[in-house]
């Protein structure tokens, strides 16, 4: 009986690990958000606001041109697991709870272009 818990752990853990291991890597992430960032420069904003919609928060700096920035909050949440140790004893793990931001800002020119942008988080 206790050897079907251990080859049952050792098979959570292995599929824990390969599902976390798909996907792109945070350097891939990176280059990928800052491709689409680009894309964006030379663009008017008006453009930008009909794709993207209403900025989170904007302001005009004192040459005239506007910093327009989209603020975006992901909350998630893990439901705790249990394990059995080599005794039989069975253990409980808390709740994982996370809240991820992302900031996407672009600097539109007095003439309504985009001439720069920065991004902070995924």
């Amino acid at each position: 009986m206790k050897m079907k818990k251990t080859y049952f752990s050792l098979a959570v853990i292995f599929l824990a690990f390969v599902i976390s291991s798909c996907g792109p890597s945070e350097e891939e992430r990176r280059e990928e958000i800052d491709k689409g960032m680009k894309s964006w420069v030379g663009k008017t904003e008006t453009e930008l606001v009909a794709k993207w919609g209403a900025p989170s928060k904007s302001y005009k700096t004192m040459d005239g041109s506007r910093e327009l920035s989209y603020i975006y909050t992901h909350n998630s949440s893990s439901p705790g697991y249990a394990w059995y140790d080599s005794w039989g004893y069975m253990h409980m793990s808390r709740p994982i709870r996370r809240q991820t931001k992302a900031e996407r800002s672009f600097t539109v020119d007095p003439n309504g272009t985009v001439i720069a942008y920065h991004w902070a988080g995924f």
